[in-house]
């Protein structure tokens, strides 16, 4: 008979100062996420049937958007113990971020048969209804899992984005403004309710609360232990190091790179430009599988990162790197690609999207010099904007967007180096504006589809149809559940009196990507 501290799967048999889950979280909380993941492997490794080990390296994992390694350790932890919840329920979540809704749904309802009055499954199903666009059933769900925890605090927040979305917005903003009234709610949940009446007062038209809602959401984000971690592992030294990159190591990088040399499709752009919406537009394409933000050029990285002495040595050390570590690179990253075609029968081209990779794209140069860039442009007020009033999850690219000073440092590192760099890159790439994307959807993606090497095909036009619609796990996905439109141009000039302190430094942005001047008219 299975003993009740296995099958509960909370803890570590004999956790003391050695237990390893406690050491992994310690190392992680420190930035030290590779340590961590050592230290749960071995664990795993050293008591297969204990589940807190395989649970806490498939969260971790997931963490690390290593959905598939993510998947493989929770599976682990449930056949270690079949009812532990907390496998379950994370499970679903995995599930979940890969777009698998039917088998994550089944493993939220298996949470439900174990634990009825634990709210978190409902809530998990209630997420995967409003992404279905069933915002009325998941309001249902919602209220399923607040009548079996009544006061259940992810639930109120589920509660509160249900209601605006349903079109209730006084009584979306009646629950948000009493839940942040209670100091006594947890910092992730007064967190996301932040951003939530942020939305909501943005719906409503009162900029300047919308703005401040949005503020506050940030500050708690940026003082929570997470994100502190997070920060020490920012791309600003990264993106310093790009900028050193000179013309004429990458003529001799292209110069270098075979003949058969691979071309594979990236997707770059400061987040909010527009990537999400470009993805999908090219994943109706049946030649196209999309990538879904799962950072398959990562895998490339990690090989090429392999001796690098300091983030801030980047550009030293592309330069030194030695053939056989650039094939190498180049096998991973195609392997990784080859996983997500075989997953979409029929695709012949895998687009790969993570925006931030805009500002590694001397990397991209290095390994693939042959390889097709779509660069996604916004006008810089919008973006910076958007970036800061979005609810991210505080990875190591969006802890970057917790203020606004930090919103427009990125900008000025990510886009000031590709400015400066484009025309000496040996990479082909093609510049798509989110303005002319939706003023000429045709237009532009007939434009796309060319320099993808794709034959024209009107399902594209239709992206934001259900029957062409991918799972999108990225804070945009209720933007391009609709039709293409113009409601997001020149949205900073509505919140202009807060980033008065910043529109000097995108001013020279805004000139070089072609917008109207900040004081035009």
């Amino acid at each position: 008979m299975t003993s009740p501290a296995r099958e509960s799967g909370k803890g570590w048999p004999g956790a003391g100062p050695t237990d390893p889950v406690r050491e992994a979280r310690d190392l992680e909380r420190r930035g030290l996420i590779g340590e961590a993941e050592r230290v749960l492997r071995q664990a795993a490794a050293a008591r297969p049937r204990e589940p807190a080990a395989h649970r806490e390296l498939g969260r971790l994992l997931r963490k690390m958007r290593d959905f598939k390694g993510a998947e493989d350790a929770t599976r682990r932890a449930i056949k270690a113990a079949p009812r532990d919840l907390e496998s379950a329920i994370q499970l679903g979540q995995v599930l979940q971020d890969v777009g698998r809704t039917r088998e994550a749904r089944e493993a939220f309802e298996r949470a439900i048969w174990i634990a009825p009055t634990d709210a978190r499954a409902y809530c998990g199903i209630a997420v995967m209804m409003e992404k279905a666009r069933d915002p009325e059933g998941a309001l249902a769900m919602v209220d399923r899992a607040l009548a079996a925890a009544q006061d259940h605090q992810l639930a109120l927040v589920l509660r509160a984005r249900m209601l605006r979305r349903v079109g209730r917005m006084d009584e979306a903003r009646a629950v948000a403004e009493a839940f942040l009234a209670d100091a006594s709610r947890h910092p992730e949940a007064r967190k996301r309710m932040g951003y939530e009446l942020s939305r909501i007062l943005d719906k409503q038209g009162e900029y300047s609360g919308a703005f401040r809602a949005a503020a506050l959401a940030n500050a708690i984000q940026r003082d929570m232990p997470e994100a502190k971690a997070t920060f020490s592992t920012a791309w600003f030294p990264i993106f310093e190091a790009m900028s050193r990159v000179t013309p004429a190591q990458t003529a001799r990088w292209a110069a270098e790179a075979p003949a058969d040399d691979p071309a594979p499709l990236f997707l770059v752009g400061f987040p909010r430009s527009g990537t999400t919406m470009l993805e999908q537009i090219l994943a109706a394409h049946p030649d196209i599988a999309p990538s879904n933000e799962q950072e398959l050029f990562h895998h490339a990285m990690a090989v090429v990162s392999r001796g690098l002495e300091s983030p801030a040595t980047w550009d030293a050390h592309l330069d030194a790197l030695p053939p056989e570590r650039i094939a190498e690179a180049r096998a991973a990253y195609m392997a990784a690609c080859e996983q997500i075609r075989r997953e979409r029968s029929g695709a012949k081209r895998v687009i790969d999207k993570f925006p931030m990779h805009l500002g590694v794209a001397p990397v991209i140069n290095r390994v693939f010099p042959r390889a097709r860039v779509v660069v996604a442009y916004r006008d810089p007020r919008d973006v910076c904007l958007s970036s800061f009033l979005q609810e991210f999850v505080p990875n190591r690219s969006m802890v970057h967007f917790l203020s606004l000073d930090d919103t427009v440092r990125v900008y000025e590192l990510m886009m000031g180096g590709w400015l400066a760099q484009r025309g000496d890159l040996s990479v082909p790439f093609l510049e798509v504006r989110y303005e002319a994307l939706t003023t000429d959807l045709e237009s532009e993606a007939r434009r796309i589809l060319e320099f993808c090497g794709l034959s024209w095909d009107p399902a594209v036009l239709r992206f934001h149809e259900r029957e062409h619609q991918r799972w999108v796990s990225t804070p945009s996905y209720e933007a391009i559940s609709r039709p293409v439109n113009t409601d997001a141009h020149g949205r900073w000039k509505k919140y202009r009196a807060d980033l008065e302190p910043v529109l000097p430094r995108l001013e020279p942005f805004v000139k070089a990507l072609g917008y109207e001047a900040t004081d035009a008219g």
